[in-house]
């Protein structure tokens, strides 16, 4: 998350004294955790097939709007603009392997893996700030 008031500057950076990295979910994971999350808790939406459905086709964040918002995707080929988040990214990691992620991080840069720690901030049940 996050306003991304800088996104622009990403392609300008000094990639010598900066590391850009981000992590990837599982998309069906991501918009039905997005569903229960918006919809059902704070919008008090019903938890139904129809619902869900309803919010697939109206709300923004269900198409690419994570990935048009990037400012150096400039093409209209989807492969091109992959090839160039990838060129752009230092690291991509994956929610769903968190814990190898963290390990492949460390092992990439050369950090011991007693300085890498992750805390999970959300838990079921916990707090989510709604």
């Amino acid at each position: 998350h996050g306003s991304g008031k800088n996104r622009k500057d990403f392609p300008n950076r000094d990639k010598e004294n900066s590391v850009l990295w981000t992590i990837l979910r599982d998309p069906t994971t991501r918009i039905i955790s997005q569903f229960y999350h918006f919809h059902v808790s704070r919008g008090k939406a019903n938890a139904t097939a129809a619902a869900f459905q309803s919010m697939l086709k109206s709300d923004v964040r269900t198409g690419d709007y994570y990935f048009q918002r990037e400012s150096f995707l400039d093409s209209a080929d989807p492969v091109l603009n992959v090839q160039n988040i990838i060129e752009e990214l230092d690291f991509i990691a994956i929610t769903e392997r968190m814990d190898e992620s963290v390990v492949a991080l460390a092992l990439l840069w050369g950090l011991p893996l007693a300085d890498v720690l992750y805390m999970s901030a959300k838990t079921n049940g916990g707090y989510d700030g709604g």
